[in-house]
């Protein structure tokens, strides 16, 4: 499994770990290169799949961001 950091983040800097995405690595490396089931999509439709996937995942971590 890797850790996509799917988070907003600064020009060549790493998301916060508390936006990361398990994904398989060749998921992983299908969502870089835009291929695989995500050679279609807009990068609206990327943006809106990870916001959804962050969800999914702190729901199953029971995890809060604290402000």
């Amino acid at each position: 499994m890797h850790a996509h950091h799917a988070g907003p983040r600064g020009l060549g800097q790493k998301a916060h770990y508390s936006t990361c995405i398990p994904l398989c690595s060749l998921a992983h490396t299908c969502w870089h290169d835009a291929q695989g089931c995500f050679w279609e999509w807009s990068k609206a439709e990327r943006a809106a799949w990870a916001a959804d996937r962050i969800a999914d995942t702190r729901v199953l971590l029971d995890y809060t961001p604290t402000v």
